[in-house]
């Protein structure tokens, strides 16, 4: 049995490694899994990139010997990610670039570190729940795999489903207003 102090190495598919201590690596229940047949060597952490290990093994090594406050789901809008964590985890999420947040909550679901999980969540709904679809294209970095003769079809057809939602609208509106003048 290992104790809290021992160091265990994590490895991700590159082969490159980090070290984290037992206590710190039990927050991870993936890793708590890993380490029942772990008798010497490397832990391997498949799917991971070393970004993303090195921030998980950050934050676990932050959270040794407390747990993060936990975040409420579904946020309300009148609260900011200041009013539902701690400073650290705001200093934390600073220094993550916007383009590795989808890469790193991956990485969190996958490891099973549910509290990182749900700060990186929070995060990411507090910074688009008040953005345009563009905008939120643009953050998430997807790309447009329809041509504009498809968006534009596509855009026709729902003007179209539109205009008969409104004449069929108009129509009960006229008949409701004839019934009442009888």
């Amino acid at each position: 049995m290992n104790s809290d102090n021992d160091l265990l190495l994590l490895a991700n598919n590159s082969k490159e490694t980090i070290k984290i201590d037992s206590k710190s690596a039990s927050k991870s229940e993936l890793i708590n899994d890993l380490k029942m047949d772990f008798e010497s060597g490397e832990l391997l952490i498949q799917d991971v990139n070393h970004n993303s290990l090195s921030l998980i093994v950050e934050y676990l090594k932050h959270y040794r010997d407390a747990n993060p406050r936990n975040i409420e789901s579904p946020i309300s809008d009148d609260k900011e990610l200041k009013d539902l964590t701690d400073e650290w985890d705001i200093s934390f999420l600073s220094k993550i670039e916007e383009a590795s947040l989808v890469e790193l909550i991956s990485a969190a679901e996958f490891m099973r570190v549910d509290p990182l999980h749900k700060l990186i969540s929070a995060h990411i709904a507090c910074k688009i729940r008040n953005m345009t679809a563009e905008q939120i294209v643009k953050f998430f970095q997807i790309e447009e795999d329809m041509t504009q003769e498809e968006m534009d079809k596509l855009e026709e057809e729902d003007n179209e489903l539109l205009m008969k939602e409104l004449a069929e609208e108009e129509e009960k509106e006229k008949k409701k207003w004839e019934s009442e003048q009888k």
